[in-house]
């Protein structure tokens, strides 16, 4: 019964076969074959995929900012900075976020080992956490 279910099947699967030698067989289409020069002209004028990214990071730094999350206002004024190494607010606001930081870290420190010597172990360990953040 099996062997008899296959020799009846097995003329189906050859007929097969040159189909899919065809189907293998065809060329694909050539692709348009451009100079050096041509490409980038192109590349000119394409416009710059990146070109706003800087004021899309401006406007997430002032709002992380406006958040109070310091250290991530502060990546995103660094992301500026590289695409725009000349601008100034950027450079500004880095410094000032910086000593803001430092400033936040050390009393958040103080915070926490005064409340580490009041046994408050828990809220010192949120302080200190705070501190690396």
């Amino acid at each position: 019964m099996k062997i008899r279910f296959v020799l009846n099947i097995f003329p189906f699967f050859l007929s097969l076969v040159p189909v899919f030698i065809v189907g293998c067989a065809t060329s694909p289409e050539k692709s348009k074959q451009l100079s050096f020069r041509s490409t980038i002209t192109e590349l000119k004028e394409d416009k710059d995929p990146f070109s706003g990214v800087p004021e899309r990071y401006r406007l997430k730094a002032r709002d992380d900012e406006k958040k109070g999350d310091l250290p991530k206002a502060l990546r995103g004024w660094e992301l500026v900075k590289s695409f725009l190494p000349t601008d100034s607010e950027a450079q500004d606001e880095i410094a000032r976020l910086k000593k803001q930081i430092s400033a936040a870290a050390d009393e958040h420190f103080r915070k926490g080992l005064s409340l580490f010597e009041t046994q408050s172990y828990a809220s010192s360990r949120k302080e200190v956490r705070l501190t690396l953040y």
